[in-house]
Protein backbone atom coordinates (compact mmCIF):
# COMPACT_ATOMS: atom_id res chain seq x y z
CA UNK A 1 0.00 0.00 0.00
CA UNK A 2 1.56 3.39 -0.66
CA UNK A 3 -0.10 6.78 -1.44
CA UNK A 4 0.94 10.58 -1.82
CA UNK A 5 -0.59 13.22 0.40
CA UNK A 6 -0.52 16.58 -0.87
CA UNK A 7 -0.75 18.57 2.61
CA UNK A 8 -0.31 21.93 0.86
CA UNK A 9 1.71 23.54 -2.31
CA UNK A 10 4.95 23.50 -0.67
CA UNK A 11 4.86 19.91 1.08
CA UNK A 12 3.95 16.34 -0.01
CA UNK A 13 4.24 13.20 1.98
CA UNK A 14 4.60 9.73 0.87
CA UNK A 15 3.50 6.72 3.12
CA UNK A 16 3.24 3.40 2.37
CA UNK A 17 3.16 -0.44 3.63
CA UNK A 18 4.74 -3.57 2.08
CA UNK A 19 4.22 -7.08 3.55
CA UNK A 20 6.86 -9.63 3.10
CA UNK A 21 6.65 -13.51 3.76
CA UNK A 22 9.05 -16.15 2.66
CA UNK A 23 8.76 -19.39 3.55
CA UNK A 24 11.68 -20.97 5.52
CA UNK A 25 13.55 -23.76 3.93
CA UNK A 26 12.01 -27.11 4.15
CA UNK A 27 13.13 -30.47 4.06
CA UNK A 28 12.21 -33.28 1.90
CA UNK A 29 13.64 -36.54 2.78
CA UNK A 30 13.32 -36.80 6.30
CA UNK A 31 16.88 -35.12 7.23
CA UNK A 32 15.49 -32.71 9.48
CA UNK A 33 17.40 -32.44 13.08
CA UNK A 34 17.70 -29.72 15.64
CA UNK A 35 18.90 -29.25 19.20
CA UNK A 36 17.06 -28.64 22.51
CA UNK A 37 18.25 -26.05 24.16
CA UNK A 38 15.81 -25.97 26.93
CA UNK A 39 16.23 -30.05 27.97
CA UNK A 40 18.19 -30.46 31.26
CA UNK A 41 21.56 -31.20 29.36
CA UNK A 42 20.87 -30.71 25.88
CA UNK A 43 19.06 -33.45 23.31
CA UNK A 44 19.23 -34.04 19.89
CA UNK A 45 15.68 -33.67 17.87
CA UNK A 46 14.91 -35.96 14.80
CA UNK A 47 12.37 -35.46 12.14
CA UNK A 48 12.55 -39.13 11.45
CA UNK A 49 10.41 -40.90 14.01
CA UNK A 50 11.38 -44.25 12.45
CA UNK A 51 15.10 -43.54 12.89
CA UNK A 52 14.58 -42.27 16.42
CA UNK A 53 12.64 -45.39 17.03
CA UNK A 54 15.84 -47.17 15.29
CA UNK A 55 18.42 -45.53 17.63
CA UNK A 56 16.25 -45.61 21.18
CA UNK A 57 18.46 -43.36 22.86
CA UNK A 58 16.28 -40.10 24.48
CA UNK A 59 18.88 -37.52 24.27
CA UNK A 60 21.25 -38.80 21.24
CA UNK A 61 18.05 -39.40 18.81
CA UNK A 62 14.68 -37.78 20.44
CA UNK A 63 11.28 -37.33 18.79
CA UNK A 64 10.30 -34.62 16.82
CA UNK A 65 11.84 -31.85 14.93
CA UNK A 66 9.83 -29.86 12.11
CA UNK A 67 10.89 -30.10 8.54
CA UNK A 68 11.67 -26.59 8.46
CA UNK A 69 14.74 -24.95 8.82
CA UNK A 70 13.15 -22.13 10.82
CA UNK A 71 9.47 -21.39 11.92
CA UNK A 72 7.61 -19.49 9.91
CA UNK A 73 8.25 -15.44 9.94
CA UNK A 74 4.60 -13.93 9.82
CA UNK A 75 5.81 -10.43 10.85
CA UNK A 76 8.10 -9.02 8.02
CA UNK A 77 6.09 -5.36 7.73
CA UNK A 78 7.90 -2.74 6.19
CA UNK A 79 6.93 0.68 6.46
CA UNK A 80 8.28 3.23 3.77
CA UNK A 81 7.70 7.29 4.57
CA UNK A 82 9.38 10.12 3.00
CA UNK A 83 9.09 13.79 2.98
CA UNK A 84 9.20 16.55 0.29
CA UNK A 85 9.45 20.44 1.49
CA UNK A 86 9.90 23.80 -0.22
CA UNK A 87 10.28 26.10 2.71
CA UNK A 88 9.92 29.30 0.19
CA UNK A 89 6.57 29.75 -0.48
CA UNK A 90 7.29 31.27 -3.87
CA UNK A 91 10.33 29.43 -4.84
CA UNK A 92 11.75 26.21 -5.71
CA UNK A 93 15.13 27.05 -5.02
CA UNK A 94 15.63 25.21 -1.51
CA UNK A 95 13.93 22.15 -1.30
CA UNK A 96 14.18 19.33 1.61
CA UNK A 97 13.96 16.14 0.96
CA UNK A 98 13.88 12.70 3.96
CA UNK A 99 12.74 9.72 3.92
CA UNK A 100 13.02 6.13 6.30
CA UNK A 101 11.86 2.69 5.58
CA UNK A 102 12.53 -0.98 6.43
CA UNK A 103 13.95 -3.86 4.13
CA UNK A 104 14.28 -6.79 4.59
CA UNK A 105 16.82 -9.74 3.25
CA UNK A 106 16.47 -13.66 3.20
CA UNK A 107 17.59 -16.32 5.42
CA UNK A 108 19.06 -18.61 2.84
CA UNK A 109 22.17 -18.77 3.76
CA UNK A 110 24.41 -22.22 3.30
CA UNK A 111 25.23 -22.59 6.78
CA UNK A 112 21.61 -22.43 8.03
CA UNK A 113 20.46 -25.93 6.47
CA UNK A 114 23.58 -27.84 7.66
CA UNK A 115 21.82 -29.17 10.48
CA UNK A 116 19.27 -30.74 7.78
CA UNK A 117 22.82 -32.15 5.84
CA UNK A 118 25.66 -33.24 8.53
CA UNK A 119 24.39 -34.38 11.33
CA UNK A 120 23.84 -37.51 10.59
CA UNK A 121 24.96 -40.66 13.28
CA UNK A 122 24.70 -43.25 11.10
CA UNK A 123 27.58 -42.59 8.63
CA UNK A 124 30.69 -42.14 9.65
CA UNK A 125 33.40 -40.62 7.60
CA UNK A 126 36.03 -43.24 6.17
CA UNK A 127 37.81 -42.15 3.14
CA UNK A 128 41.68 -41.98 3.38
CA UNK A 129 43.68 -38.99 3.72
CA UNK A 130 46.34 -38.69 0.81
CA UNK A 131 49.64 -38.22 1.78
CA UNK A 132 51.32 -37.70 -1.57
CA UNK A 133 53.65 -41.24 -0.87
CA UNK A 134 51.02 -43.94 -2.24
CA UNK A 135 51.81 -46.52 -4.77
CA UNK A 136 47.95 -45.76 -5.99
CA UNK A 137 45.55 -43.25 -5.41
CA UNK A 138 43.95 -43.97 -1.76
CA UNK A 139 40.14 -43.48 -3.65
CA UNK A 140 38.57 -45.54 -5.94
CA UNK A 141 34.82 -46.59 -6.88
CA UNK A 142 35.18 -48.66 -4.15
CA UNK A 143 35.72 -46.56 -1.47
CA UNK A 144 34.43 -43.19 -2.33
CA UNK A 145 31.17 -43.82 -0.86
CA UNK A 146 31.53 -45.09 3.44
CA UNK A 147 28.46 -47.57 3.98
CA UNK A 148 25.63 -46.81 6.48
CA UNK A 149 25.86 -47.79 9.94
CA UNK A 150 23.29 -50.60 10.84
CA UNK A 151 21.46 -48.52 13.43
CA UNK A 152 19.74 -51.65 14.84
CA UNK A 153 22.83 -52.82 16.40
CA UNK A 154 23.92 -49.63 17.61
CA UNK A 155 24.34 -47.93 20.86
CA UNK A 156 25.66 -44.21 21.40
CA UNK A 157 27.48 -43.59 24.49
CA UNK A 158 27.37 -40.12 25.91
CA UNK A 159 29.03 -37.40 25.86
CA UNK A 160 27.77 -37.61 22.57
CA UNK A 161 30.20 -36.47 19.06
CA UNK A 162 33.52 -37.05 20.58
CA UNK A 163 36.57 -37.19 18.65
CA UNK A 164 37.66 -39.52 17.16
CA UNK A 165 35.00 -41.32 16.69
CA UNK A 166 35.20 -45.16 18.65
CA UNK A 167 33.32 -47.84 18.62
CA UNK A 168 33.20 -51.59 21.10
CA UNK A 169 31.34 -54.84 20.92
CA UNK A 170 29.62 -56.38 23.98
CA UNK A 171 30.46 -60.38 22.90
CA UNK A 172 26.92 -61.11 24.60
CA UNK A 173 24.45 -58.92 22.93
CA UNK A 174 26.35 -58.24 19.79
CA UNK A 175 26.02 -54.29 20.54
CA UNK A 176 28.24 -52.10 18.89
CA UNK A 177 28.64 -48.76 20.90
CA UNK A 178 29.73 -45.93 19.19
CA UNK A 179 31.44 -43.02 20.14
CA UNK A 180 30.77 -40.79 17.01
CA UNK A 181 32.78 -38.01 16.52
CA UNK A 182 30.33 -36.07 14.11
CA UNK A 183 32.30 -35.16 10.75
CA UNK A 184 35.11 -34.02 13.35
CA UNK A 185 33.06 -30.33 13.71
CA UNK A 186 30.98 -31.26 16.09
CA UNK A 187 27.07 -30.94 15.89
CA UNK A 188 25.81 -27.56 13.92
CA UNK A 189 22.42 -26.34 14.57
CA UNK A 190 20.36 -23.71 13.52
CA UNK A 191 17.65 -21.86 16.29
CA UNK A 192 14.39 -22.45 14.80
CA UNK A 193 13.50 -18.84 15.97
CA UNK A 194 15.55 -16.95 13.98
CA UNK A 195 13.95 -14.05 12.14
CA UNK A 196 14.67 -12.06 9.06
CA UNK A 197 17.46 -9.67 9.25
CA UNK A 198 16.55 -6.52 8.05
CA UNK A 199 17.90 -3.04 7.87
CA UNK A 200 16.48 0.32 8.87
CA UNK A 201 17.51 3.31 6.09
CA UNK A 202 16.92 7.11 6.41
CA UNK A 203 18.15 9.98 5.16
CA UNK A 204 17.63 13.88 4.93
CA UNK A 205 19.11 15.90 2.30
CA UNK A 206 19.20 19.72 1.80
CA UNK A 207 18.75 20.72 -2.07
CA UNK A 208 19.91 24.35 -3.13
CA UNK A 209 20.14 26.57 -6.42
CA UNK A 210 22.71 28.69 -6.57
CA UNK A 211 21.97 29.68 -10.06
CA UNK A 212 20.14 28.30 -13.36
CA UNK A 213 21.49 24.55 -14.50
CA UNK A 214 23.66 24.59 -11.16
CA UNK A 215 22.51 21.89 -7.87
CA UNK A 216 23.90 22.00 -4.56
CA UNK A 217 23.20 19.08 -2.46
CA UNK A 218 24.16 18.44 0.87
CA UNK A 219 23.21 15.64 3.03
CA UNK A 220 23.07 12.60 5.82
CA UNK A 221 22.98 9.70 5.28
CA UNK A 222 21.94 6.51 8.05
CA UNK A 223 21.53 2.59 7.79
CA UNK A 224 20.87 0.26 10.99
CA UNK A 225 21.40 -3.45 10.05
CA UNK A 226 19.64 -5.94 12.85
CA UNK A 227 19.22 -9.52 12.87
CA UNK A 228 22.53 -10.00 11.15
CA UNK A 229 23.78 -14.19 10.94
CA UNK A 230 26.37 -15.49 12.55
CA UNK A 231 27.74 -18.69 14.07
CA UNK A 232 28.75 -18.99 17.95
CA UNK A 233 30.12 -22.28 19.67
CA UNK A 234 26.88 -22.72 22.72
CA UNK A 235 28.84 -25.32 25.08
CA UNK A 236 31.98 -23.65 25.47
CA UNK A 237 33.17 -24.48 29.06
CA UNK A 238 32.90 -22.44 31.64
CA UNK A 239 35.96 -20.99 33.96
CA UNK A 240 36.60 -23.46 36.84
CA UNK A 241 36.23 -22.68 40.23
CA UNK A 242 39.70 -21.86 40.54
CA UNK A 243 42.23 -20.95 37.73
CA UNK A 244 46.07 -22.38 37.40
CA UNK A 245 45.42 -25.73 37.83
CA UNK A 246 46.83 -28.31 35.51
CA UNK A 247 44.19 -30.60 36.32
CA UNK A 248 41.30 -28.92 34.86
CA UNK A 249 42.58 -29.49 31.39
CA UNK A 250 41.44 -32.68 31.78
CA UNK A 251 38.36 -33.32 29.57
CA UNK A 252 36.83 -35.96 31.54
CA UNK A 253 36.54 -36.71 35.06
CA UNK A 254 37.68 -40.29 34.69
CA UNK A 255 40.91 -38.57 33.40
CA UNK A 256 41.17 -36.42 36.35
CA UNK A 257 44.10 -37.94 38.96
CA UNK A 258 43.08 -40.49 41.58
CA UNK A 259 41.28 -38.53 44.48
CA UNK A 260 41.31 -35.24 42.99
CA UNK A 261 37.88 -34.95 41.19
CA UNK A 262 35.54 -33.15 42.25
CA UNK A 263 38.05 -31.01 44.63
CA UNK A 264 41.12 -30.31 43.11
CA UNK A 265 39.91 -31.19 39.39
CA UNK A 266 37.08 -29.36 37.78
CA UNK A 267 37.42 -31.31 33.80
CA UNK A 268 35.88 -29.87 30.89
CA UNK A 269 33.05 -31.71 30.03
CA UNK A 270 31.60 -31.41 33.72
CA UNK A 271 31.65 -27.55 32.81
CA UNK A 272 30.03 -27.28 29.50
CA UNK A 273 26.16 -26.08 29.96
CA UNK A 274 24.92 -28.81 27.86
CA UNK A 275 26.26 -31.96 29.48
CA UNK A 276 24.88 -34.22 27.36
CA UNK A 277 27.03 -33.44 24.57
CA UNK A 278 31.34 -32.49 24.00
CA UNK A 279 31.78 -28.92 23.70
CA UNK A 280 31.76 -28.55 19.70
CA UNK A 281 28.26 -27.27 19.18
CA UNK A 282 28.19 -24.59 16.95
CA UNK A 283 24.66 -22.36 16.57
CA UNK A 284 23.81 -20.14 13.69
CA UNK A 285 22.09 -17.37 14.91
CA UNK A 286 21.03 -13.68 14.03
CA UNK A 287 21.84 -11.41 16.09
CA UNK A 288 24.92 -9.22 15.17
CA UNK A 289 23.79 -5.38 14.19
CA UNK A 290 25.48 -2.84 12.13
CA UNK A 291 25.69 1.06 11.61
CA UNK A 292 26.54 3.70 8.84
CA UNK A 293 26.35 7.25 9.11
CA UNK A 294 27.49 9.51 6.08
CA UNK A 295 27.90 12.99 5.45
CA UNK A 296 27.26 13.43 1.33
CA UNK A 297 27.78 16.58 -1.02
CA UNK A 298 27.25 17.25 -4.61
CA UNK A 299 27.26 20.44 -6.66
CA UNK A 300 26.10 19.47 -10.57
CA UNK A 301 26.15 21.90 -13.15
CA UNK A 302 24.15 21.58 -16.27
CA UNK A 303 25.18 23.28 -19.61
CA UNK A 304 23.08 24.50 -22.45
CA UNK A 305 24.84 22.28 -25.05
CA UNK A 306 23.73 19.45 -23.06
CA UNK A 307 27.51 19.03 -21.34
CA UNK A 308 26.91 18.02 -17.28
CA UNK A 309 29.39 17.88 -14.53
CA UNK A 310 29.69 16.44 -11.39
CA UNK A 311 31.33 16.11 -8.46
CA UNK A 312 30.26 15.13 -5.50
CA UNK A 313 32.24 13.88 -1.48
CA UNK A 314 31.17 11.55 0.91
CA UNK A 315 32.22 11.13 4.96
CA UNK A 316 31.14 7.74 6.36
CA UNK A 317 31.71 5.45 8.94
CA UNK A 318 30.43 2.15 9.22
CA UNK A 319 30.97 -0.46 12.14
CA UNK A 320 29.48 -4.11 12.91
CA UNK A 321 29.56 -6.62 14.87
CA UNK A 322 30.98 -9.43 13.03
CA UNK A 323 31.76 -8.88 9.32
CA UNK A 324 32.32 -11.71 8.16
CA UNK A 325 31.70 -15.56 9.02
CA UNK A 326 34.94 -17.30 8.52
CA UNK A 327 38.64 -16.60 7.36
CA UNK A 328 39.91 -16.92 4.18
CA UNK A 329 41.72 -20.24 5.48
CA UNK A 330 38.29 -21.27 7.30
CA UNK A 331 38.89 -21.09 10.53
CA UNK A 332 35.60 -19.76 12.42
CA UNK A 333 36.31 -16.19 14.34
CA UNK A 334 32.82 -14.99 14.98
CA UNK A 335 32.35 -16.90 18.21
CA UNK A 336 31.66 -13.82 20.75
CA UNK A 337 29.22 -14.61 23.57
CA UNK A 338 25.89 -16.00 23.24
CA UNK A 339 22.55 -15.15 25.28
CA UNK A 340 19.84 -17.72 24.53
CA UNK A 341 16.28 -17.48 25.90
CA UNK A 342 15.59 -19.63 28.30
CA UNK A 343 12.07 -20.94 29.76
CA UNK A 344 9.60 -17.85 31.23
CA UNK A 345 10.91 -16.76 34.54
CA UNK A 346 14.67 -17.62 33.79
CA UNK A 347 15.58 -14.59 32.01
CA UNK A 348 18.70 -15.19 29.92
CA UNK A 349 22.17 -16.66 30.03
CA UNK A 350 25.16 -15.69 28.44
CA UNK A 351 28.08 -17.87 27.61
Amino acid sequence: MQDDIHVSPQLTVNVGLRWEYRGPWTERSGGGKTFDYTYPGGRALYADKNFVDLVNNPIFASCCSSQQVYNPDYKDFAPRVGVAWRPLRNSSRIVVRAGYGIYYDVLDRYYDVLPYTVNQPYILPTLPTANGLEAQPPLDMRTLFPAPLPIGTRQFAAPYCQAPATTSTDPATGKITVTNQCFGQGLQYALPDNKTPYTQNWGLNLQFEPRQRMLLEVGYQGSHGLRGQRQAETNNALLPPATGNPNNSNQFASQCPAGTYPASCSPIQSRVPYSNFIPQLATYINDNQSNYNALTAKLEQRFSSGLQLLTAFTYSKTLDTVSEIQTQGGDVKNVPPICLRQKSGEGRRCL
